[in-house]
């Protein structure tokens, strides 16, 4: 297995998005708005993920992301009501030839294979007029978790990613930055598309090739 994990900031600001890359374990974290709060929801967010390493069910995964919300809920607390905030988090565990995820909010996890590009999880969105909703972690006791699991195949690419990808356009043009097989160059290919928006936006993924 290899794996490639970027944080891409045009701007140049401190990002709000955080990512973990272990050996059986991924994430990816975008913490709501740009505050101190939401910075420290990413973070926090992927270091309480790893300490709860190895996930092998979906029961399990579950558990561990209300987990995290209770700890963000009480941590989020502390700043006030001025800096409320919350995080998504998106994450995948790989073990014997099987796989579980994870999801609240809108990051996102691909699945690429045998040439077709599957998105495993649901954008959690709302839309009040011109508001956008999204549901988080840290700011309720009972967030909606999405969960799921399935069986890897040799050759298959993860993808998981922050919203920033949705600047990039469609899948279609998704899939043709991505070369299974090739993590570091699909990474690569990531970088310079989003690099050419000048978007003010960050975005933030991990490429997981078995």
């Amino acid at each position: 297995m290899r794996w490639v994990a970027r944080t891409l900031r045009p701007d140049g600001k401190p990002p709000a998005d955080s990512y973990l890359a272990l050996k059986d374990t991924f994430a990816v974290a975008d913490g709501m708005g740009r505050s101190r709060a939401s910075v420290l929801a990413s973070k926090k967010a992927v270091e309480l993920l790893a300490r709860e390493r190895p996930i092998t069910s979906e029961e399990q995964m579950r558990a561990v992301f209300l987990k995290i919300n209770g700890k963000l809920v009480r941590e989020m607390g502390a700043f006030g009501d001025e800096e409320v905030s919350g995080t998504t988090l998106s994450a995948l565990s790989v073990f014997n030839g099987s796989f579980v995820f994870g999801h609240a909010g809108d990051s996102r996890i691909y699945l690429f294979r045998d040439g077709k590009l599957t998105l495993l999880t649901e954008d959690q969105v709302k839309y009040r007029g011109n508001k956008k909703l999204v549901s988080v972690l840290g700011l309720q006791w009972s967030p909606p978790v999405q969960t799921g699991s399935g069986e890897v195949r040799p050759g298959d690419l993860f993808l998981l990613t922050s919203d920033g990808i949705n600047q990039l356009g469609d899948e279609e043009f998704l899939m043709s930055l991505i070369r299974p097989g090739y993590p570091h160059e699909s990474a690569k290919n990531l970088e310079k598309a989003f690099m050419r928006l000048g978007a003010e936006d960050e975005l933030t993924f991990v490429l997981i090739q078995l």
